[in-house]
């Protein structure tokens, strides 16, 4: 399941859509039209949730409000491991397919009715019946869950058909929101994506519980007093419906609003400027998040050498600083610095050098015809296709049309509709040429989630050239993945990723840009928040929240 946004970010399974809420512009001004007290708490949305139904809710507004309301068997901690949420403890078997969940014990639904592995059991096969036709399932969960059974209220087991190693599998289970098996149980499996009852009135475990949904306006939460980590301290939250980041930079700054979360896509200059008054707290943390440029290997792009000239020619630190601020890290590799794998040594790296760029092309039998690198008549013409919803990406798409320039390689640039890029047919797909993509993409936490299966040739075909959109294809590297999505220890995976971030890096299938940074800014009276690049969606950990 890819999802699209005005960023192109083939994301991975059903998070790769969170972030398209972020790129809905215009003004606007607050609905709520309440100032918060020590007490109370209003958040700045960047989008209008589309409904509140966790299996079909995939857009950042969805999740961020989803967040307060539901709970999942497991969450993620800050560093990217795993804590009990609705499950105290977890155990697997010996062959590592059976995984026993036992249940918190005296949780309370929001309408004060018992919580039960009854719940777990109905919400897990709702979840892989194919006639819900859920759209926010983790596709590992929706085709290797093979049963899933109670062992009484307070214990579940869930049998998978294959393997799976225990990282991929906890992270799947921690985006599975538990849903209220008395209310939803009552709909047929086949209306409940047309059920607005609950999607607009949702019942859940969570620490916030719906009271008020002002369409076009904001939605009203009040504090779960029967919350099973305990009744959280603001007592009340409204999340104002704020499309303009400047207006709510504005409000923050006034006091009518206590947080813009990561939904408002604010940058380096307003987020710089806004820290300076005395009332705002910033945020910068890491993300999942990474631009790219993917170069499809066709024509002389085929020539590795080629595409490592071209990576020595991107200035990378200079993007970071121009485009993001210095508001992010270079990338070597498709796994960010804080991966549970650890930094993988012995990574070849392409400092910005256009003298070497240009060395490499000529010792290979380039050389220049009317201003353009040229090898048995074949000229380095470029096509640099990108996103024409996301203004950054013309700027990157200039200084590389400039620098690339400099060694003799001529760049056309093509900001194109992402939904058109990324279709069957589309460029993405054109067999001839030298096409290159400056995409964005949202990593998983787990490497097997999307980053290193898609330059896999097993990756899952959607399209002709399916989520590989390099057309990169490496025998050794084909059986590392397979064998990282089949090995069970986190630790015996990790040396096969390091191996596989190697021959990448050598290989230069596409050139890595940046880890980009989360940007957020909050009153400075709020405290307990704390982005987390994992757990991204707003309320992760509301309960440690308060308002000085």
């Amino acid at each position: 399941m890819r999802k699209r946004s005005g960023r192109i970010r083939p994301l991975n399974a059903w998070i790769m859509g969170l972030s398209l809420a972020a790129m809905v512009g215009g003004c606007g001004t607050s609905s709520a039209g309440s100032k918060s007290t020590s007490s109370s708490l209003v958040v700045a949305e960047n989008t209008e949730p589309n409904t509140l139904n966790p299996i079909f809710g995939s857009t950042l507004a969805d999740v961020n409000a989803e967040s307060g309301i539901f709970n999942g068997l497991v969450s993620f901690t800050p560093k990217g491991g795993f804590q009990g949420s609705l499950a105290s403890s977890w155990s697997v078997s010996a062959n590592h397919k059976t995984w026993i969940f036992h249940l918190r014990h005296n949780v309370l639904w929001q309408d004060g009715k018992p919580f039960s592995s009854k719940d777990v059991v109905f919400t897990f096969r709702v979840d892989i019946n194919p006639n819900t036709a859920a759209t926010a399932v983790p596709p590992i969960i929706s085709s290797q869950v093979q049963s899933i059974t109670a062992s009484g209220s307070n214990t579940v087991n869930i049998t998978l058909k294959h393997t799976l190693p225990a990282n991929l599998f906890l992270q799947a289970v921690s985006y599975i929101r538990i849903l209220p098996q008395h209310i939803l149980g009552k709909v047929p499996v086949n209306k409940l994506s047309s059920d607005t009852t609950f999607a607009r009135h949702p019942i859940g475990t969570g620490p916030l519980e719906l009271v008020k949904w002002v369409q076009g306006g904001y939605l009203k939460f009040q504090a779960n007093p029967h919350y099973f980590l305990g009744s959280p301290h603001i007592h009340s939250v409204v999340m104002d419906i704020v499309p303009s980041p400047t207006t709510a930079i504005a409000q923050l700054e006034s006091g009518a609003i206590d947080l813009i979360d990561s939904s408002n896509p604010l940058t380096a200059t307003q987020y710089k400027a806004a820290i300076q008054h005395r009332n705002i707290q910033g945020y910068t943390n890491s993300t999942l998040s990474w631009k790219n440029i993917t170069l499809v290997e066709q024509g002389l792009f085929k020539g590795t050498y080629v595409r490592q000239a071209l990576d020595y020619a991107t200035p990378k630190h200079q993007l970071i600083q121009t485009v993001l601020g210095g508001y992010g890290t270079v990338a070597y590799y498709s796994q960010p610095v804080n991966s549970w794998q650890g930094t993988t040594a012995g990574i070849h790296k392409y400092p910005f050098d256009l003298t070497k760029a240009r060395q490499i092309l000529t010792s290979h039998g380039f050389h220049v015809v009317h201003g353009v690198m040229t090898k048995n008549a074949q000229p380095l013409n470029v096509t640099l296709y990108s996103s024409s919803t996301d203004p950054e990406n013309s700027l990157i798409a200039r200084v590389i049309k400039s620098d690339w320039g400099k060694i003799g390689v001529s760049v056309n640039i093509r900001l194109v509709d992402p939904n058109a890029m990324l279709a069957a047919g589309g460029p993405l797909y054109q067999k001839s040429g030298l096409n290159a993509f400056l995409l964005s993409w949202v990593q998983g936490p787990d490497p097997e989630s999307d980053s290193y299966h898609w330059l896999g040739a097993n990756s899952v075909l959607v399209n002709p050239a399916g989520g590989n959109y390099a057309r990169y294809n490496n025998p050794t590297v084909n059986k590392l993945l397979t064998q990282g999505a089949t090995t069970f220890s986190q630790s015996a995976r990790a040396p096969l990723y390091h191996q596989v971030d190697r021959i990448l890096s050598e290989q230069a299938p596409d050139i890595f840009l940046w880890w980009g940074n989360s940007l957020t800014l909050a009153n400075k009276n709020l405290t307990g928040y704390d982005p987390n690049a994992y757990a991204f969606a707003t309320f992760w950990n509301f309960q440690n929240w308060r308002m000085k």
